[in-house]
């Protein structure tokens, strides 16, 4: 199979970048396996950096109980800027305006390889972590990287979902869930390639978010449609009609779903049967588009103009709210840490709902959402990279 990474060009250090003559296709599903990475010398910077080379000083930090760990400068073109960020198993990934992406080691800081994951300009759709893969969706296209050599080992074209996907692909232990712009949820199986079935909305309603289980799938529509289906064909189990439009991804948290409409209302429902899990749903005043980030305890909902929503899992009960556009950086027992607008980080008493002090994040301007444990990453438009723990 033609290996389309054969012409990439690793330089020795950090700064080296792939030749810009790399083509890619125009559309893609990236399933990025992670193993042992290539080691490149990434620039980490350690306790001798100055005061002025720091992105977040480091006496505030202190101040707060916080210490930076380490500070990775990411060796960036001129134009470019980090534009995501995601923490999976042992380490960061950086996305940039470029669609160039650089994986860090979350112990150290440095940088352990270096691609570029799509073309300029392509949208790259949200990711999934499975089974030591990451599968990043650009369009209708399947590139397997592998990270201890830093080529692409595979690639794979889906034909049949209509043009491309319309949001993350996600996976099972048997099959890849593609929905795609024909209005189908494909199933391809993983070992092969082939698809096996495809499954449409009773009212053909674009299909924009999946869940997917080794029994079950569950989907939702445009429409307002929440519908499990059995992963192994094309049976409803059942189905929950939310009044609006959904865009918000559906967000997992055990056998619960959370939903999120643009009737302004989230919604808890059952897995098994699809039923509230609340006597009402929560009322954010606000359109919902964006997933909500599920915690220990609590879940966090961003609803535009109202900011950030910290809710009881079990109750459905505000228990605070930040104005501004804010987003969860990480949470610590009953402490969640927030990147607050404009530049500052405010860490939350769940408990009592109080805020316990804020910190000046002025520089920052990206930042990662790390459920996974308690460190903050955080990063700024040079490319500076700094992962924050408690002292």
């Amino acid at each position: 199979m033609t290996n389309p990474a054969s012409s990439f060009d690793y330089a020795a250090t950090s700064r080296g970048r792939l030749r810009d003559n790399q083509m890619l296709q125009k559309f893609m599903l990236v399933v990025l396996f992670v193993g042992t990475c290539v080691g490149v010398d990434g620039g980490a910077i350690s306790g001798q950096a100055s005061a002025e080379d720091m992105l977040v000083s480091t006496s505030l930090l202190k101040e707060a109980g916080l210490q930076a760990e380490w500070q990775s400068n990411l060796p960036l073109k001129k134009t470019e800027r980090p534009e995501r960020m995601f923490v999976f198993g042992r380490y960061l990934y950086v996305l940039t305006n470029r669609n160039y992406l650089f994986c860090i080691d979350r112990a150290n800081g440095k940088i352990h390889f270096q691609l570029q994951l799509a073309g300029v300009g392509l949208k790259v759709l949200e990711p999934q972590y499975y089974d030591g893969a990451i599968m990043f969706t650009v369009g209708a296209e399947l590139l397997i990287l592998d990270p201890a050599s830093g080529t692409v080992k595979t690639t794979k074209s889906f034909a049949t979902i209509g043009g491309g996907a319309v949001c993350g692909a996600r996976r099972n232990s048997k099959h890849i869930f593609v929905a795609g712009l024909d209005k189908r949820l494909h199933a391809i199986v993983a070992d092969g390639y082939w698809e096996e079935f495809a499954i449409t909305a009773d009212n053909d309603s674009l299909i924009n978010s999946i869940v997917v289980d080794d029994d079950f799938v569950v989907f939702s529509t445009v429409a307002g449609n929440v519908v499990k289906v059995w992963a192994h064909g094309a049976k409803k189990l059942w189905q929950r009609d939310i009044p609006g439009t959904i865009s918000a991804p559906v967000a997992r948290d055990g056998r619960w779903l959370y939903v999120g409409s643009e009737n302004t209302k989230l919604y808890k429902l059952g897995i098994d049967t699809g039923r509230s899990g609340w006597g009402a749903p929560f009322q954010a005043g606000a359109q919902l588009t964006e997933a909500v980030v599920v915690g220990k305890r609590s879940i966090y909902q961003y609803a535009g103009d109202n900011g950030l929503y910290a809710i009881d899992k079990d109750s459905g009960k505000m228990l605070w709210q930040l104005s501004k556009k804010t987003g969860l950086l990480a949470e610590k027992d009953e402490k969640a840490y927030v990147l607050a607008a404009p530049g500052v980080l405010v860490v939350m008493d769940n408990e009592t709902g109080r805020k316990l002090y804020s910190v000046n994040f002025a520089g920052v301007r990206r930042y990662a959402t790390n459920t996974a444990d308690s460190t903050i990453y955080v990063a700024d438009d040079r490319g500076r990279v700094l992962s924050i723990n408690e002292k």
